[in-house]
């Protein structure tokens, strides 16, 4: 089979490169191991009913640059206010040292901590990472920066440079906000997916280009030919190596691939009638960390949704489906004491680590790495070329940074 374009990896940065070059008449096919499209944008039906859980990405980050190739004003959407009030009762709650914080303790890092990232801007030094940052900062303070860094980063404040939160600060530019779709994220997906040629379920094992033109073949032996190729293989797995490239790659884009960070998360999903009342977002020490709600689909039956990530994740991934949801117990009473009943089937959990072909959530940059993701995002030798959230430097972690290609 020849084309002049194979895309390997059905996700949204393969699925809206294909979609151009589609548009701009070439010949192109999506090769996609997984047996559905999305990669790392994944609607699940875990309780097989009409509640979905958005085990990937579940927010849209908007800017002008995205309406030039992926126009979400199409869909109905929802704002998302990440600055609100401290203090238990209302819609943001804080909760350290056995206690929520209360409204009158939001002054200074404190609030800036939780709510942005004006603290860490203001005092990074070259190479230094984001716990140097902090180190002279209250105790619950430095609790409240790394809540927000593993929210956001999913890493250590030991291992993410703070140059990089600098970097991401400033680069969002006419940033219009965050928003959540009014319906599943699948729906984006399956738009960017229209008319391709997209075949599922069979992991390419080897790109090879040792004379004209590249040949790709899969774990099923399935051989692909092609002018050019695009992988849109998540960090992760380039770092596993799981792919041969022959020839290697460059020694200075393998060096990229092993210097930049990939974080890992684990996202909870709880079906219960609504205990968590207004909240919008809660964090916290617990094993779970970070919650917020995250819809329903009818009276009385919602969902509300957990997150652990870098260190937080990394400790609940080496625990047995059982232990995990043990923890995921004991954050809830810690939180919501008078939560109702909640039985086993009511907990749904997803480990982004253990996922064969993603190896982990999305990329950070560690200390030192602050000019890899350019480095990975150039063409190699010409045919072979890289895309997705790794390789953006202005938009790095997001969907809108692995829809938009330099």
């Amino acid at each position: 089979m020849t084309f002049d374009v194979v895309v390997i990896g059905a996700g949204a940065a393969g699925l809206a490169a294909a979609r151009l070059l589609r548009d701009a008449g070439k010949k192109v096919v999506v090769l996609e191991a997984k047996d559905r499209i999305g990669g790392r944008v994944w609607t699940a039906y875990p309780w097989r009913d009409a509640l979905a859980v958005e085990w990937g990405a579940q927010v849209i980050h908007d800017c002008d640059e995205v309406d030039k190739l992926w126009p979400i004003k199409k869909w109905p959407r929802t704002k998302v206010y990440w600055k609100g009030s401290f203090g238990r009762g209302k819609e943001f709650r804080y909760f350290f040292d056995g206690r929520w914080i209360t409204g009158d303790e939001n002054r200074g890092r404190m609030g800036m901590a939780m709510t942005s990232t004006e603290a860490i801007v203001g005092r990074c030094e070259p190479n230094g990472s984001v716990a140097d940052v902090i180190k002279d900062w209250s105790l619950r303070e430095q609790h409240a920066a790394a809540a927000e860094v593993e929210a956001v980063y999913a890493v250590d404040p030991a291992h993410l440079s703070a140059q990089s939160v600098v970097s991401d600060a400033k680069s969002w530019g006419r940033y219009r906000g965050d928003y959540r779709l009014a319906g599943p994220y699948e729906s984006v997906i399956r738009d960017l997916a229209d008319s391709l040629q997209i075949h599922l379920g069979d992991p390419v094992v080897q790109i090879a280009r040792r004379v004209d033109p590249a040949k790709i073949i899969t774990h099923a032996g399935c051989e692909y030919v092609a002018r050019n190729v695009i992988s849109t293989l998540p960090l992760g797995v380039l770092k596993a190596r799981a792919v041969v490239f022959d020839p290697p790659l460059s020694q200075g884009r393998q060096e990229a691939i092993e210097k930049l960070g990939m974080g890992n998360v684990v996202k909870v999903a709880i079906r219960a009638q609504p205990f968590w009342r207004n909240l919008e977002y809660a964090t916290s020490r617990c094993s779970i960390p970070t919650w917020w709600p995250a819809g329903s689909s009818g009276p009385g039956t919602a969902v509300l949704m957990g997150w652990a990530g870098g260190k937080s994740a990394k400790a609940l991934a080496g625990l047995s489906s059982r232990n995990i949801i043990g923890e995921i117990r004991r954050s809830l009473r810690t939180l919501f004491p008078n939560h109702p009943q909640i039985s086993d089937d009511d907990i749904k959990f997803w480990n982004w680590s253990k996922d064969e072909f993603s190896r982990g959530a999305y990329s950070h940059v560690p200390p030192g790495a602050e000019a890899c993701r350019k480095t990975l995002a150039a063409p190699d030798r010409n045919w072979l070329h890289f895309a997705g959230e790794a390789t953006h430097e202005r938009f790095p972690m997001t969907v809108t940074g692995a829809v938009l290609h330099d």
